[in-house]
């Protein structure tokens, strides 16, 4: 009898915490933007001889993946940002509330934004409020910003040269962020 399961949670390299759950059967994690070492810590979700699975075995199972079109940990400032190209679809999510991510792009006379929740991926939970997302040029000095929720969205934003984007939780608090939640976005430039 696992009685009330088990409490499986993934740590990097430095013990941050990227990710935890419960589980009394099966459980898989959602992707996670880390590369190096990690750790997986199980345990009995309630430390006392009534409620835990003694005795019962499981089993744990990693996979790596290397793919250019996800976000990349850690990219949470403009001088550690993940460098995209124009024309090219992008992935990533917020781990935590206060998670910002951080990409930049060169573009040319104006360019869009296409920004929305990732529909396909296996794990997406609630969006709760959303996204923010703001437009800076190199001097850091915003360009545009703009509220999202789970609809896509399309922004023009007329400037040229490298640029930076950032995408954070439209509220930085533990209950109405979308953490764990795929978005997808494009930067798509046009000359006139």
């Amino acid at each position: 009898d696992v009685n009330h399961g088990w409490k499986v949670t993934a740590y990097d390299s430095k013990m941050n915490e990227l990710y935890s759950d419960i589980t009394e059967g099966s459980l898989n994690f959602p992707r996670l933007s880390v590369s190096g070492i990690c750790y997986i810590k199980v345990e009995a979700r309630y430390a006392d001889h009534m409620n835990s699975p003694e005795g019962v075995e499981y089993e744990v199972k990693a996979t790596n993946y290397t793919d250019a079109k996800w976000e990349s940990e850690y990219n949470n400032s403009s001088t550690t940002a993940n460098v995209i190209s124009a024309g090219g679809v992008y992935s990533g999510y917020l781990r935590h509330y206060d998670d910002i991510d951080w990409y930049t792009v060169n573009t040319t006379d104006y360019f869009t934004v296409n920004f929305g929740k990732k529909l396909d991926a296996i794990y997406s939970d609630d969006i709760n409020n959303g996204w923010k997302i703001t437009i800076y040029d190199t001097s850091l000095n915003t360009l545009y910003s703009f509220l999202t929720g789970s609809n896509d969205t399309s922004y023009n934003i007329p400037y040229a040269g490298k640029c930076y984007i950032k995408i954070e939780a439209r509220h930085a608090d533990y209950l109405n962020s979308p953490e764990f939640v795929y978005y997808n976005f494009k930067v798509t430039n046009y000359v006139d």
